[in-house]
């Protein structure tokens, strides 16, 4: 976009999906916040509270007036903690994934905007409101395209007005031959339907697993979360199915119910597409914490399906609920404290993976802490075109001066003093990298004013050879390297990049260092 794309540039396809609004909200993120994924990650944390208040209506239509107020006020805060947990801090924290929240809210709402035509007084306008949330989920990701046509179907069977169910039909084709116009299947991909009958056991359990994973990190993994996954997913699928069979013969009677359903099924089916791509890495990569949201909104989802039909909420079965609730509670709290832990050694690998960016280094596995599975050259070219145009982490400073200044020689501005290098290791990156070799060791340096985010390494002739990122491990993170910097004779690790060449010609001994400190950031 920035290279003057335009509407291409946001269509592109990214992997097998069209990420549109993502691209939309980077852009602005760019524009207004100099990319810094302000805008994405408070975006994020609003499409799950906008996902908690549509549960927090459909609660509202299900128990309002079944239960106490104080009961149908607890359940709603179960909600917004199930749904805010920590444990999917890979895609809630990480601004690029918002995509994954928003298709599951423009699924939901589109769902639930269809339920809400039994009772309104003005249904067309709920009508086109759900055809335009449906074109655009296709803008999101690549499941995005099943939402018109689940809602096309969901129309049927819960037996809404002919009209709409044409209407809905005829827009659910079409924005599936604009999603798939010039769309090309990544290589090596063999298709959805390919890798069920090639892979069709494995492919299962990837779904069960992607299912249960809440369950999995509750019970805090291992064989027994692996097993209750797998088991509390079998739960999940077998009664939505006795549900669904109880609810289509009467669809007037549960056209929610079934909304909730057809939600589920797209969540399965997004479990299935991402298994046909995934699967290559291994059923345990359907754990990962980027996949959460997902599953989590299912289980809320399942839980609204179920609960009014449990004796467990009548006032007789208030110890039962009240007990189940602790119990949820406490396993939710023990994964929620694991916010408070300290990422120094995550956030320094990524540090390490921004300088790779940087100096265009193919060090994939590395690249991968930052963009798990992503297209290696696709992602330098972006870090190239961030330097250019100055936004985001590469276009700050020192980052976007870093590829030009090496080789160059350095100038020592006072008080600035060498640190002493007291180990220092390279090694070979793979083939794809010519020009660079993977360094790390420590530093003892003398006092320095201002917060240092480097260190450039330096030939016996003051030219700069490399660079390395900065870590001292602490729970104090970042802050408690401003104390090493100020506190003369103690050692910080670093890990980096430096010219294969110099350090072929240099001895490790005289390679020098010297601080670099982060001035306009």
């Amino acid at each position: 976009m920035m290279d003057g794309g335009g509407v291409a540039a946001l269509w592109k396809q990214h992997n097998e999906h069209r990420i549109v609004l993502t691209r939309l909200l980077i852009w602005a993120d760019y524009r207004f916040f100099s990319g810094a994924s302000r805008l994405l990650i408070v975006m994020n944390f609003g499409v799950v509270a906008l996902s908690v208040y549509l549960f927090w209506k459909i609660l509202n239509e299900k128990l309002a007036g079944k239960i106490s107020v104080y009961g149908l006020f607890s359940l709603k805060m179960l909600i917004a903690a199930w749904l805010f947990q920590w444990m999917q801090y890979e895609a809630i924290a990480w601004g690029l994934n918002i995509h994954f929240f928003l298709v599951l809210l423009l699924t939901l709402a589109c769902l639930l905007l269809l339920h809400s035509t039994v009772r309104s007084s003005r249904p067309n306008r709920l009508i086109l409101a759900a055809i335009v949330l449906g074109w655009l989920a296709i803008g999101t990701m690549a499941n995005g395209v099943l939402t018109l046509p689940l809602v096309a179907v969901y129309a049927l069977v819960s037996r809404k007005p002919k009209g709409y169910v044409a209407l809905l039909t005829i827009n659910a084709v079409m924005s599936a031959v604009v999603f798939f116009y010039g769309y090309s299947i990544s290589s090596g991909s063999g298709g959805f339907l390919a890798e069920i009958s090639a892979n069709f056991l494995p492919l299962i359990s990837y779904v069960l697993l992607y299912l249960g994973s809440p369950i999995y990190h509750l019970v805090d993994g291992g064989s027994i979360g692996f097993v209750m996954a797998i088991v509390a997913s079998l739960f999940l699928v077998i009664t939505s199915l006795l549900v669904f069979w109880q609810a289509v013969r009467r669809p007037s009677l549960h056209s929610l119910d079934l909304a909730l359903l057809f939600f589920l099924l797209f969540v399965v089916i997004g479990a299935a597409g991402a298994a046909s791509g995934r699967l290559l890495f291994g059923v345990e990569q359907s754990l990962s914490s980027r996949y959460l949201p997902s599953s989590l909104m299912a289980w809320v989802a399942f839980a609204l399906l179920v609960l009014p039909r449990c004796e467990i909420l009548s006032r007789r079965r208030k110890i039962t609920s009240l007990a189940a609730g602790i119990l949820l509670l406490v396993l939710m709290a023990r994964e929620q404290f694991k916010a408070l832990r300290p990422f120094n050694a995550r956030l320094f690998e990524r540090e390490v993976a921004l300088l790779a960016v940087v100096l265009g280094v193919h060090d994939k596995d590395q690249i991968d802490t930052i963009y798990p599975y992503g297209d290696g050259r696709k992602i330098l070219d972006s870090g190239r075109d961030a330097i250019r145009h100055r936004t985001g982490l590469p276009g700050r400073l020192p980052y976007r001066q870093l590829n030009e200044n090496l080789g160059q020689q350095y100038t020592v501005a006072p008080p600035a003093k060498p640190c002493r290098i007291k180990r220092f290791e390279h090694r070979e990156i793979g083939d794809a990298e010519k020009r660079f070799v993977s360094v790390e060791g420590f530093l003892v340096c003398p006092t320095q004013d201002g917060r240092a985010s480097l260190v450039a390494l330096l030939s016996p002739s003051m030219e700069i050879i490399g660079y390395g990122s900065l870590y001292q491990p602490s729970s104090q993170g970042h802050a408690a390297l401003d104390n090493v910097v100020n506190s003369k004779g103690l050692s910080i690790n670093f890990k980096g990049y430096a010219l294969k060449s110099s350090v072929a010609v240099n001895d490790a001994s005289e390679v020098n260092a010297f601080l670099l400190v982060a001035i306009s950031r």
